[in-house]
């Protein structure tokens, strides 16, 4: 037998709190084996906990490790297909420097909200990472009519969270369109004479294509997609509310306050107190969203302005570039 790391792990874009993706190659595998080999791995005070699912899509046994602080490992068998997207990932994570803080913050994001595991109809992290892979190919198409497009990798961060939060919450048509990231991406019409019954009663399913298997819907099983939609279009509105209040100039400060307490609905973290990861995200964010500059104290006591941004949907505003917003003088 033969055992392969894969998932976040192998392209470190894991949390603290992810789980451990291992696969067993060339083993006679059954059903029976799971409980054979979870009994084991608990004999040998490896595991205190297991969980076999051997009717999931793809079977596994769910534990959790004795050591490492109790971290959650799922052990699968035969799944090929984790292993072959680690190149694919890599190549990915090279082509878009953007891509990796990016994902580790939606990953955040969403296990904050309950929205990031498949099996309670979240999303996945390979669906987050090539959602955003194919919003880095479709950028120039969703900024069109601006002349001054810069190239993706010059983007500042917070811009594209903006666009990314703009994009899947507010503007794409989930029910009718699909997304591909191959052979430089593409958007095209949904197949619906091929989604089964899971899209016709909820048509908005999104359809993600799997690169290494066109045949494979990465998102089939994220059915809380308008959950998501909601939570994201909320975020565009927060971030506004925040260029209200700080200006176009925030300080590092700032920007780290809005991310973590509007965003992550977290604290912002104390570097004693917080995994070096999530310092990393914090530091890499805050530096590198629009402005980011100097050290100061965040802005109190403007809640008429939030109250009345959260209209801008309804008006129609919002539309405007972020460099495009009047500054506002800091007090």
């Amino acid at each position: 037998a033969k055992v392969d790391l894969f998932g976040s792990s192998a392209v470190d874009l894991y949390l603290p709190s992810s789980d451990i993706d291992l696969v067993i190659h060339n083993i006679n595998f059954s059903k029976k084996m799971m409980y054979t080999l979870a009994k084991r791995l608990k004999d040998l005070h490896l595991i205190t906990s297991s969980q076999v699912i051997p009717s999931a899509k793809i079977p596994l046994i769910k534990c959790i490790s004795r050591h490492h602080s109790n971290m959650r490992i799922d052990i699968t068998f035969s799944h090929f297909t984790g292993v072959r997207a680690i190149p694919q990932v890599l190549s990915y994570l090279t082509t878009y420097p953007s891509l990796s803080p990016l994902v580790f913050f939606l990953k955040l994001y969403l296990a904050q909200r309950g929205l990031n595991e498949p099996f309670t109809g979240g999303m996945s992290s390979f669906a987050i990472l090539l959602l955003f892979v194919s919003f880095f190919q479709q950028y120039k198409n969703y900024r069109k009519g601006d002349q001054r497009t810069p190239n993706i990798n010059t983007i500042k961060f917070g811009t594209l969270l903006f666009h990314f939060f703009d994009l899947y919450g507010r503007k794409f048509n989930f029910i009718t369109t699909g997304i591909s990231t191959t052979s430089g991406g593409c958007y095209f019409p949904k197949p619906h004479q091929k989604l089964g019954p899971r899209h016709i009663k909820q048509p908005e399913l999104p359809y993600l294509v799997d690169p290494l298997d066109e045949s494979n819907n990465v998102t089939r099983s994220t059915s809380q997609i308008h959950l998501i939609r909601s939570e994201f279009a909320d975020s565009y509105d927060r971030i506004l509310d925040g260029i209200d209040v700080y200006g176009q100039d925030p300080t590092v400060e700032e920007v780290r306050d809005l991310v973590w307490r509007e965003l992550l609905l977290l604290p912002p973290p104390e570097k004693n107190e917080t995994p070096q990861r999530y310092m990393l995200l914090s530091d890499k964010l805050a530096s590198n969203s629009e402005g980011g500059k100097g050290k100061g104290k965040g802005k109190e006591g403007k809640g008429g302005e939030k109250k009345e941004s959260r209209k801008r949907r309804e008006r129609g505003e919002g539309e405007r570039e972020l460099e495009e917003r009047p500054k506002k003088k800091k007090k």
